[in-house]
Protein backbone atom coordinates (compact mmCIF):
# COMPACT_ATOMS: atom_id res chain seq x y z
CA UNK A 1 0.00 0.00 0.00
CA UNK A 2 1.28 3.25 -0.80
CA UNK A 3 1.30 6.83 0.98
CA UNK A 4 -1.72 8.00 -1.55
CA UNK A 5 -4.07 4.45 0.17
CA UNK A 6 -3.39 5.19 3.32
CA UNK A 7 -4.28 8.93 2.71
CA UNK A 8 -7.45 7.87 1.18
CA UNK A 9 -9.15 6.30 3.80
CA UNK A 10 -8.89 8.92 6.05
CA UNK A 11 -9.50 11.95 3.73
CA UNK A 12 -12.63 10.49 2.19
CA UNK A 13 -13.84 9.16 5.80
CA UNK A 14 -13.10 12.65 7.12
CA UNK A 15 -14.95 14.09 4.31
CA UNK A 16 -18.42 11.49 5.21
CA UNK A 17 -18.29 13.21 8.78
CA UNK A 18 -17.31 9.28 10.11
CA UNK A 19 -14.90 8.78 12.82
CA UNK A 20 -12.70 5.55 12.31
CA UNK A 21 -15.06 3.39 15.07
CA UNK A 22 -17.91 4.37 13.14
CA UNK A 23 -16.82 3.00 9.60
CA UNK A 24 -14.74 -0.37 11.52
CA UNK A 25 -18.09 -0.99 13.08
CA UNK A 26 -20.13 -0.63 10.22
CA UNK A 27 -17.90 -3.69 8.60
CA UNK A 28 -17.22 -5.94 11.68
CA UNK A 29 -13.77 -4.88 12.28
CA UNK A 30 -11.42 -3.52 15.34
CA UNK A 31 -11.41 0.20 14.75
CA UNK A 32 -7.44 -0.63 15.00
CA UNK A 33 -7.77 -2.65 11.91
CA UNK A 34 -9.03 0.72 10.18
CA UNK A 35 -6.38 2.86 11.85
CA UNK A 36 -3.74 0.75 10.31
CA UNK A 37 -5.42 0.67 6.93
CA UNK A 38 -5.03 4.69 7.12
CA UNK A 39 -1.43 4.76 8.63
CA UNK A 40 0.00 2.48 6.13
CA UNK A 41 0.84 -0.57 8.43
CA UNK A 42 -1.73 -3.07 6.69
CA UNK A 43 -3.69 -3.20 3.96
CA UNK A 44 -7.14 -4.19 3.79
CA UNK A 45 -8.13 -7.63 2.34
CA UNK A 46 -9.85 -7.29 -1.14
CA UNK A 47 -13.42 -7.82 1.07
CA UNK A 48 -12.65 -5.38 3.32
CA UNK A 49 -11.84 -2.92 0.63
CA UNK A 50 -14.86 -3.55 -1.34
CA UNK A 51 -17.09 -3.32 1.45
CA UNK A 52 -15.03 0.27 2.76
CA UNK A 53 -15.91 1.70 -0.47
CA UNK A 54 -19.47 0.41 -0.33
CA UNK A 55 -20.37 2.00 2.96
CA UNK A 56 -17.93 5.53 2.04
CA UNK A 57 -20.32 5.36 -0.91
CA UNK A 58 -17.20 5.64 -3.50
CA UNK A 59 -15.76 2.93 -6.13
CA UNK A 60 -12.89 0.94 -4.95
CA UNK A 61 -10.45 3.06 -6.80
CA UNK A 62 -10.76 6.05 -5.05
CA UNK A 63 -9.45 4.03 -1.79
CA UNK A 64 -6.67 2.34 -3.93
CA UNK A 65 -5.75 5.38 -6.43
CA UNK A 66 -6.36 8.30 -4.81
CA UNK A 67 -6.98 11.12 -5.61
CA UNK A 68 -9.36 9.73 -8.66
CA UNK A 69 -7.13 10.36 -11.52
CA UNK A 70 -9.39 12.80 -13.21
CA UNK A 71 -8.72 15.28 -10.18
CA UNK A 72 -5.01 14.63 -9.83
CA UNK A 73 -5.31 16.13 -13.78
CA UNK A 74 -6.72 19.09 -12.57
CA UNK A 75 -4.06 20.03 -10.34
Amino acid sequence: MNGRTKNAFQLIREARGKSRVECAEALGLNPKTWKRWELGQNEPRIEHLFAAARYLGVPAGELIDFPPKNQAARS
